[in-house]
């Protein structure tokens, strides 16, 4: 899969994980350790930033890492394209 952030990133992998991963890799922010730590920072900022809240859910890191990517879709901060 494929996601594009609205300033135009964009990050390649086969899971929502992956894109995590990947979107953290690549922050400013490098404080964030785990994507656990980097998921609440982007939830936080997308609020801060854009006035977007975000519903992200789920019981394991890799169900909350698809609850983000398809929330920052679904908010319109983001798109996804399947490869």
């Amino acid at each position: 899969m494929k996601v594009t952030l609205k300033d135009g990133e964009s990050f390649e992998s086969r899971t929502s994980l992956g894109i995590v991963e990947k979107m953290k890799g690549a922050s400013m922010f490098t404080e964030f350790k785990t994507a656990e730590a980097y998921m609440e920072m982007v939830v936080r900022n997308a609020w801060r930033f854009f006035g977007v809240g975000l519903d992200v859910s789920g019981k394991t890191e890799s169900e909350r890492a698809q609850s983000l990517i398809n929330e920052l879709v679904r908010k319109e901060l983001a798109r996804k394209e399947r490869k």
